[in-house]
């Protein structure tokens, strides 16, 4: 019959950093991965507006391209920190993001 060997104390915390370890890089990386696809969704959204992609011009009645303005979503990977696209009219806030919007 066999015998079960304890585990002794420093296994658990070497077991312990690991599990820390992989949800904490899960979660860093789900949250870098939800600040692209929103980042990359709002200058979808102001190129569809335009009509023309970058470093291509269109017609003046349409708008000019004016850099990004930042946008905090608190969630539960923690903290999003995201570039919202913008032209000299308005700012394209994804879709996704306009029913968590606090002010008009």
């Amino acid at each position: 019959m066999r015998r079960l060997i304890p585990i002794t104390e420093q296994f658990q915390h070497y077991l312990e950093s690991v599990k820390e370890s992989f949800w904490g890089d899960l979660y860093q990386r789900t949250r870098l991965a939800w600040e692209k696809f929103l980042e990359a969704e709002s200058l979808r959204e102001r190129d569809r507006h335009l009509g023309v992609k970058d470093y291509e011009r269109a017609d003046q009645r349409r708008g000019y391209r004016n850099g990004f303005y930042t946008r905090r979503l608190v969630t539960v990977f923690g903290t999003l920190k995201i570039r919202i696209a913008r032209t000299r009219q308005r700012g394209f806030l994804p879709q996704a993001l306009q029913r968590f919007q606090r002010r008009r």
